[in-house]
């Protein structure tokens, strides 16, 4: 995940870079193609099969676990009862069969990613887990986020390519459509929905915005600052470039 979020930080940095220097499009072109592959599923399965690696020695003789690590576990006599009786193992079976679930779910369009990775925990871990089910985080999150990691990249791609649009043609593209075929072979999707990432055009300027995590458009609403007083309020995540 350390990856992803420094991808993220370059995504951010190129909206402010953008509104303050005017780039060739040679630049323009560099950076774009920065973006363009970050073998998002290799790296998904990878961290996938990391995590079942690191996590599957829970569920082999549990009574050894560092307590310092888990903080909720029964007396180490309990422990021994549940994996003399086979409980352990039966619960290592389960996660075995949830991070394979999850696997197959980087076969889907990543707009389901979440529904699909949240669905396969709630089949194989129940919200009233067992003893060592319930030690884990079952790694849901890893694929389940991964759409909030990838929109900020593909909305960076498409501000490069409305800039590029706008030094060959002297101004904006009229919609996101209009830089299809020359820049993209098809309209950039909204990782979290699968719709089309929102462009729109302003009195000075552009947004470029992704529905964010509640999956709602909120017409390039931005997160309000952080005040402590907005959690019930709902956002896009928007790039916006002052011209």
């Amino acid at each position: 995940m350390v990856a992803a979020s420094g991808a993220n930080i370059a995504a951010v940095a190129v909206e402010r870079i953008v509104n303050r220097v005017d780039l060739s499009d040679a630049r323009l072109l560099m950076l774009s193609q920065s973006f363009a592959d970050f073998g998002e599923k290799t790296r998904l399965l990878m961290a996938l099969v990391g995590e079942r690696c690191l996590t599957y020695p829970v569920f082999d003789r549990p009574q050894t676990l560092n307590r310092d690590y888990y903080d909720r576990l029964p007396p180490r006599a309990v422990l021994e009862a549940y994996n003399a009786l086979g409980l352990a193992a039966r619960d290592g079976i389960a996660y075995l069969d949830c991070v394979q679930e999850r696997m197959g779910v980087l076969r889907l369009p990543m707009c389901q990613y979440r529904d699909a990775a949240e669905t396969a925990q709630a089949r194989w871990f129940p919200r009233k887990r067992s003893i060592l089910r319930r030690q884990i985080g079952y790694g849901t999150g890893i694929v389940a986020r991964e759409a909030v990691y990838v929109a900020p990249r593909e909305m960076a791609r498409v501000l490069l390519a409305v800039e590029r649009y706008r030094l060959a043609h002297g101004s904006l593209p009229e919609a996101i459509d209009s830089l299809v075929p020359e820049y993209f072979a098809s309209v950039p999707e909204d990782p979290l929905d699968g719709m089309p990432l929102r462009y729109k055009r302003l009195d000075r300027g552009y947004v470029i915005y992704s529905v964010g995590e509640d999956r709602r458009d909120n017409g390039g609403k931005p997160r309000p600052p952080e005040d402590g007083e907005r959690h019930y309020e709902t956002w896009d995540v928007v790039f916006q470039v002052q011209r």
